[in-house]
């Protein structure tokens, strides 16, 4: 889908999920599905979709190194930016909670990918869930968000727009 906003970024509309989301009903009757996705809790709330949801991982990056990172991709300032604020300000983590009970979250700042995944497998195991990362209470964190605000165009983050 185009980007109408003007902001570089994907746009999933209500009627891509509902399409998705029949497809994804259609394949999880063959069996177990894996699904990767930057938007878990608009799939999870799908009314007519009736998936048995055993596991959900979130995996967290600081933002400070998320923005080191997304800097490396060469992407727009404001793209960057706002992945960073989303992460900092824990949407995704928040947009999760009414699902805590089947989250494994895990801090990849410091992993390599083979440590996240042993990470990964080492909660599965334990059936360690939760969501206890909470950016907003690093003092760091809390400085730069008014810094990486101040570089987004204001207009293009209003609601309605």
């Amino acid at each position: 889908m185009p980007d109408y906003t003007g902001r570089y970024t994907g746009v999933v509309l209500d009627e891509a999920i509902s399409r998705g989301s029949e497809k994804l009903v259609e394949i999880s009757k063959r069996g177990c599905v894996l699904f990767e996705t930057i938007y878990p809790a608009d799939w999870l709330r799908i009314d007519d979709v009736n998936l048995e949801v055993a596991l959900i991982i979130l995996l967290r990056t600081h933002p400070l190194t998320l923005l080191k990172r997304l800097q490396n991709k060469r992407w727009p300032e404001e793209k960057v930016i706002e992945n960073v604020l989303a992460e900092a300000f824990n949407i995704i983590a928040e947009q999760l909670l009414p699902w805590e009970h089947d989250v494994i979250e895990v801090d990849t700042t410091q992993l390599t990918p083979r440590e996240a995944a042993e990470a990964i497998l080492g909660r599965v195991m334990e059936w360690e869930t939760g969501i206890r990362i909470d950016w907003l209470s690093d003092p760091i964190v809390e400085e730069e968000i008014p810094r990486w605000l101040s570089r987004l165009d204001s207009d293009k983050y209003r609601l309605g727009v």
